[in-house]
This record gives structure tokens, sequence and C-alpha cells, in this order.
């Protein structure tokens, strides 16, 4: 490629008072008059504009950030919220007015799984009778025993026969007023060490009826009593 350059006649003085940056004018006749050149605006140049470097076109590589690195563990912990320790003042322990007492209640608030199974409804079919074998049952009682109780009321203590409510504990008192007086009749007949079995009761379970037991007579034991009364009236003044 060939360049040509045209010097034009220009004013010595003319020339050092141009500013630096200045053109020639051609219009007139005479020398050129100075004039200064107009800047061009310039525009801010994208980075990613490619470089011209001889013939090739280099296009410079986008910088991404950094990789975000992996919070640690311990940062995470210090965000939750810190669970005071459990208290052990009285004064400030959860009323029990605020605990619910319900069967289903849960401190950790998960529902509790039922350990016995819904009942069914059976209807009002009847169902057939099935003939089954009959058994024979051998009983027998245990091999523990106990010492006379003096003052048992096996109507009451063992079947659960009662009275009115207004009027057991007078049944009851009377009861026990008779047996501490004829408390040496009951040891006569029935010592101290004597060793009782339950055999000739009736088992937990079997339907007992309403009875009445009578005092066994013994004449040893009513001499035994008679004996014990009259020693008393004389020995208390």
């Amino acid at each position: 490629m060939l360049v040509c350059f045209a010097f034009l006649p220009v004013d010595a003085g003319q020339a050092a008072d141009q500013p630096a940056g200045a053109t020639a004018d051609r219009s007139g006749t005479g020398f050129l008059k100075p004039r200064l050149a107009k800047r061009k605006k310039t525009r801010a140049v994208s980075r990613l504009a490619p470089v011209i470097s001889g013939s090739a076109i280099v296009v410079p590589r986008l910088s991404l950030p950094a990789r975000p690195q992996a919070v640690s563990a311990t940062v995470g912990l210090l965000q939750q919220p810190v669970t005071p320790p459990p208290t052990r003042d009285p004064g400030k322990l959860r009323k029990i007015t605020t605990i619910s007492p319900f069967h289903d209640y849960s401190p950790l608030g998960q529902a509790r799984v039922s350990r016995t199974p819904q009942e069914a409804g059976l209807g009002d079919a009847k169902f057939p009778g099935r003939a089954f074998q009959s058994r024979i049952y051998h009983w027998k009682p245990s091999d523990l025993y106990h010492f006379p109780l003096y003052f048992e009321d096996p109507t009451l203590e063992r079947y659960g026969h009662t009275h009115h409510r207004l009027l057991q504990p007078f049944v009851s008192a009377t009861r026990f007023g008779t047996q501490l007086i004829g408390l040496p009749y009951q040891m006569t007949i029935d010592p101290i060490r004597k060793k009782t079995y339950t055999l000739g009761w009736y088992r937990p379970g079997e339907p007992a009826p309403m009875q009445y037991y009578q005092v066994p007579w013994n004449t040893a034991a009513a001499m035994a009593q008679g004996g014990v009364m009259t020693g008393l009236f004389f020995l208390i003044p």
C-alpha cells in the first residue's frame, strides 16, 4: 500500500501559533487558517470486545466468579436457635394445669399407636352351637397357708356381698365387736399357729351365693370363754 503526502506552504509564524491538534482550513485564498480539531466522542468499549492481533481475532475469556465454597457445619449450628437447658428450679417448672390430662397425650407431640385392636360389632345374628368335647378339670389349691384370721368377714371380703351403703358400716362394726368379745372362743377352736388353707372356699370367678355362717359349737371353747369373762369381771374393779 502506497501512502502519498502533500506538503502545502504554510507561514512559519502562523504554524507556530497553532495549538496542538490544530488542522489547516482550506477556505480562502491565502495561507491556511488554523482550526482546532473536533474531539470525537468515545464510548466505553465492552470488555468482551474482540482484540485484533494480526489476522486472527482473539476473544477474551469471560472471568466467572469463583465457585462458592460449602458452608461449614459449624456455621449452620450457630444459626440454629439455642435450646435452653432444662431447669431444676421448682418455681420455673410448668404448672400442672398446663399439662393435657388426656389418655393420648404425648410430650413429644407424636401420635400414639393403639396397642389394642378396635372392637368390631358382632351383630345380632345367632351363632350355631359347636359340639366341644367335654373335659374334666382337676383343680388343686395352692400349697400356701396362713394363720387364722379372727376378724375376717368372708361374705364381704371374699365374695363381695354388701348391705345398703348406710347400713353396711353398722353391720361391720357389730361383727367386729362380737368377734372381739368372743376372741377366747375363736382362739380355742383355731389356735394361733394353726395352718389354714384356701380349700373349702369358692374359687375366684365362681358364683358364690349369699350365706350366713354360724358359729360352730365347741364345749372346750365355751369353757375357755366363760373362764376369761369371769376373770375379767373380778380383775377389773
